[in-house]
């Protein structure tokens, strides 16, 4: 299958044929209604070539938020950070070889009914990075082959692995990521900035 290949600040990321990007005016403008935080950027959002609006089921939105003095967080609060990420209940799986986890939370979304979201998150050494992809519920199945193969062709950029210096203050940094994550999930919900695509 043929893929695009898309660099970040201090990563990689492909998508498969058939999925397009969002424009990221769209993505700017979305999330700065959502979000005043200046320390989350949101560099890429994806979604199928087939959907006739932006942000349209299914799609995939790229997060990143820097450390706190560029310090990574421990291996233990990824960890914790993994498990805050997907709520009380969830079984996050955590590859620390690679320092990166999973997890896949649902919730009920006014206006479209059960939702999946899937929630990548990679550690580096500046920086964390989520790659997250939402469908709803009936269609997750469908696509996470296709979620999961855009995840894995993350790649950090020579240098950018995570280095397991000494953390920053547990309290600033988990806040500040966990706070990416909870963001992540009104992404996930809000539809204010649904756009009709138009052929270019």
């Amino acid at each position: 299958m043929a893929t695009e290949r898309f660099s970040g600040s201090t990563y990689s990321i492909s998508v498969p044929d058939g999925w397009v990007q969002i424009p990221p005016y769209l993505v700017t403008r979305r999330m700065t209604e959502i979000s005043k935080d200046q320390n989350l950027l949101f560099p890429f959002a994806f979604q199928l070539e087939s959907n006739k609006t932006w942000f349209g089921y299914p799609y995939v939105v790229i997060e990143t938020g820097d450390y706190p003095a560029e310090k990574e967080p421990t291996e233990d609060q990824i960890i914790e950070i993994a498990k805050k990420a997907g709520g009380s209940g969830s079984t996050p799986q955590v590859d620390m070889a690679n320092h990166r986890f999973v997890v896949i939370t649902r919730q009920n979304v006014q206006g479209t009914g059960p939702m999946t979201r899937q929630i990548n998150g990679h550690f580096g050494r500046t920086q964390t990075v989520f790659v997250d992809a939402y469908a709803r519920e009936g269609d997750f199945e469908t696509y996470v082959a296709q979620f999961n193969q855009i995840n894995n062709s993350f790649q950090w950029d020579r240098r950018e692995e995570y280095q397991a210096r000494v953390a920053s203050t547990s309290d600033q940094l988990l806040g500040r990521i966990v706070a990416g994550v909870v963001l992540g999930i009104i992404v996930g919900v809000l539809r204010s900035v649904i756009k009709k695509r138009k052929t270019t």
